[in-house]
């Protein structure tokens, strides 16, 4: 993503979609997306075939996408992290890599994250690592309609995403957050990639486009390399052909598949970003339960701005997935997940 140089889309691909597009084609031929239109209506098509010799473990392809990023990169890297699995797994893809780097931690008032945070404030600190703490009152971010803002700018669905691109506002240098690597989720009955390209988290990468500033929102598929070698871990290839799920816990799966991988990943006790606590403090004020009154004032004006995709359609490799050798439709997939993001 670092390159500013980006071609211009077709005008019939709409702006929606124009930065899975344009995200597909940094990624060269090893991706296709496409936005069709049929008897099922407007449906953003992708296809997964990851290609490309390994030179290294998964961790050591990593370590290669770290050291490509900072000699591409003109400005200092920062690192946007978290105390979650995959930040975890990026601050330690950078540290192998033994490049310069700085860190950025997002910091909610009141606590609301610090559960989200602790680890990696203690990291850095252990560490000698060259960080900053970013204030944000994430309260009088919504209530102020700051939120809003990001929404209309970068075409953002997702309270949560607005927040992460508040922060890349504050980042002085080039950005690199850690995103994930393509995961394999039950949904429905139905194997979902989570992290393919989709509509949901292409604000992320409009951000940069409409900025013209060179980052990297989703580090862990900057190389199809990367992505191959996390599809070939057995912990992965053996949860994908599991046909026949009702239950998946889908953290634990992503923090073992990164301990597979070499990284040695903290697991914690409760996958939480500070939007739990902000969630039961609106339902607290407002009466409601389970998250209805955050979402009612400030999720649902997202979705209405932009409005999701009608379908997405997703096609992995055969030798990933031996059940896909038709496309797997799904019907307002990303809506369905719109409570996790």
């Amino acid at each position: 993503m670092l390159s500013k140089n980006t071609e211009q889309m077709d005008s019939t691909a709409g702006l929606q979609d124009e930065a899975t597009f344009q995200r597909v084609k940094q990624l060269n031929s090893d991706f296709s997306c496409q936005k069709i239109n049929d008897r099922f209506g407007s449906q953003l098509h992708a296809r997964i075939t990851p290609s490309g010799k390994l030179k290294g473990s998964t961790i050591e392809e990593c370590a290669m996408t770290a050291k490509k990023l900072y000699h591409l990169s003109k400005d200092p890297i920062v690192l946007c992290l978290s105390s979650g699995a995959d930040s975890q797994a990026l601050l330690q893809s950078f540290l192998l890599a033994k490049v310069p780097f700085r860190a950025a931690i997002m910091q909610f008032k009141n606590g609301f994250n610090e559960h989200d945070i602790r680890l990696a404030k203690q990291q850095c600190l252990e560490l000698n690592i060259p960080h900053s703490i970013v204030d944000i009152d994430i309260i009088r971010f919504f209530e102020s309609g700051t939120f809003i803002e990001y929404g209309k700018k970068y075409q953002c669905q997702s309270p949560q995403l607005a927040s992460h691109l508040w922060l890349f506002d504050q980042v002085d240098g080039t950005p690199v957050a850690s995103g994930n690597f393509y995961l394999p989720t039950m949904k429905d009955n139905h194997l979902f990639w989570f992290g393919m390209p989709g509509d949901l988290h292409g604000c992320l990468f409009r951000y940069f486009l409409e900025n013209d500033r060179p980052g990297e929102p989703w580090f862990f598929q900057n190389r199809s390399e990367v992505l191959r070698s996390f599809l070939s871990l057995p912990v992965l290839k053996s949860f994908s052909q599991r046909a026949e799920s009702s239950f998946i816990d889908e953290y634990s799966i992503r923090c073992l598949a990164y301990q597979n991988a070499g990284f040695d990943i903290i697991p914690q006790e409760a996958k939480q970003t500070g939007f739990e606590v902000l969630r039961k403090h609106y339902d607290h004020q407002l009466g409601t339960k389970d998250g209805k009154g955050f979402d009612a004032i400030f999720r649902r004006p997202l979705e209405k701005l932009n409005p999701f995709v009608k379908n997405y359609t997703q096609i992995v490799p055969e030798n990933i997935l031996p059940s896909t050798g038709q496309p797997i439709r799904f019907k307002s997939l990303y809506k369905k997940f719109q409570d996790f993001i």
